[in-house]
């Protein structure tokens, strides 16, 4: 009877490698002869152990042949950079590094710890519970570092502090000592205890980094934003929310000529100086925070930004703000959460528009200026619109222009996408929107 430690082959069967050539002939072979000793076996009266216990070892040496034992290391390399790898911390499913992997056998772990780039991003979030020291102890984070080899390394951190923020710090400080790596840089942080200082230790250590986004609470000095004065490679600061509501307190110091993106919630004059400086701006988020001071808008210059293609503005403090902002023709979506910009009333800058955004809550514009801009964005394709009720006797006119007719020279002509919000019920718009909307 073939028991599994008598085989030949036991060196493979106790290991995840390959058999070479002459070693997968034999194989073959072995098969074969054991094979027609199972049909013997069969024949026979009262062999039923010995018979299970010969094809549990057919089985083990049939998977000696598989490909997936064959698949080189530089295949497997180049696979596990496409799966997705994900660890569950508190209630979310957090993107992780590899770990599990290197556990399966001897070639897949080594095809792991030599690919570096498996290893480069770097998530941190901390739950309600259990405590990030237990969750990311500094080992683990420093493992994956050492393991990312020379690869450019993003990195996302999200925690708050509860206690002690020694383990925090600590954190902090193995990341920033391969800030050279950095090449997309997250901190959100909450909590009472100020770290803004240990970042000035980025400061001319940062040539890769292309995307810096920060949610910090204590900041309380200008001088501490000078880390990102010396960026050769950013391209992206955005250091507020995406519904523009975070302020943010002070505006580092940055290459503006080189930004493409930007987003932050603070002083209409603070956004006129970065406009003005960052005339490379793709797109832009800008939320406004009221202070009783007014704007200099520098002997009548204007903020001009040819290349944007996507602004979003929460309610502007500043009334005469606008007016000196001109964007280019290439701008395809916009979100005035205010009066319609002037620029697109006076040039060609919503000739390339698909999505709109118009919030006249706030607004004092009147249906003819919203009839006219709509009238020169012929690519608009997506349209909401959302009116309080200091304008929403008006809308009645707005519908009724955009109603379709078999006349040329239509308003919106491809508009696919109509959202509406308003407060109360007004006649006007029971009348005029639903024709519009049924001639399209």
């Amino acid at each position: 009877m073939l028991r599994m430690q008598s085989s030949p082959f036991v060196h493979l069967l106790e290991s995840n490698d390959p058999p070479d050539e002459g070693e997968a002939a034999l194989i073959r072979g072995f098969l074969d002869e054991n094979r027609e000793r199972m049909d013997e076996i069969r024949a026979m009266p009262h062999t039923a152990p010995e018979l299970d216990e010969l094809e549990r070892s057919l089985e083990a040496h049939i998977a000696l042949l598989s490909p997936i034992r064959r698949v080189p290391g530089e295949l497997l390399s180049e696979i596990f950079t496409h799966l997705s790898y994900k660890r569950k911390v508190g209630s979310r499913r957090i993107d992780a590094p590899p770990w599990l992997v290197g556990n399966v056998c001897r070639s897949w772990r080594n095809a792991a710890l030599s690919t570096s780039i498996l290893w480069r991003f770097i998530k941190i979030y901390e739950p309600q519970s259990p405590a990030l020291h237990k969750i990311y102890p500094l080992s683990m984070i420093e493992t994956q570092l050492e393991r990312s080899g020379n690869a450019t390394l993003e990195i996302w951190i999200h925690v708050r502090f509860r206690g002690s923020a020694d383990h925090h710090k600590a954190l902090l400080h193995a990341l920033l000592q391969h800030s050279p790596r950095w090449s997309v840089f997250h901190l959100h942080l909450r909590g009472s205890v100020p770290v803004a200082p240990a970042l000035s230790g980025m400061h001319n250590r940062i040539p890769r980094l292309r995307e810096f986004v920060l949610s910090l609470p204590d900041m309380q000095s200008s001088e501490r934003h000078r880390y990102l004065s010396e960026a050769p490679a950013l391209r992206k600061l955005l250091i507020t929310d995406k519904s523009l509501r975070e302020y943010s307190l002070y505006i580092p110091s940055v290459p503006w000529h080189q930004i493409t993106h930007y987003r932050a919630t603070c002083t209409a004059q603070q956004h006129f100086d970065v406009l003005l400086a960052a005339p490379h701006l793709v797109k832009c988020g800008l939320g406004f925070v009221w202070v009783n001071a007014p704007v200099e808008y520098h002997t009548g210059r204007h903020a001009v930004l040819p290349r944007l293609r996507r602004l979003k503005l929460d309610v502007v403090s500043e009334p005469r703000f606008l007016t000196h902002v001109t964007a280019g023709p290439t701008l395809e979506n916009l979100t005035p959460y205010v009066a319609v910009p002037s620029f697109l009333r006076r040039s060609s800058s919503g000739r390339f528009l698909t999505q709109l955004y118009l919030d006249d809550y706030y607004m004092s514009t009147t249906a003819e200026e919203v009839v006219k801009v709509l009238r020169e964005t012929q690519a608009l394709r997506t349209l909401a619109i959302s009116c309080g009720n200091p304008i929403n006797n008006e809308m009645g006119e707005v519908w009724s222009a955009m109603t379709m007719e078999a006349a040329a020279n239509n308003i919106c002509p491809v508009l696919i996408s109509l959202v509406y919000a308003c407060k109360g019920e007004h006649e006007a718009i029971d009348v005029s929107l639903f024709p519009m909307v049924q001639s399209r």
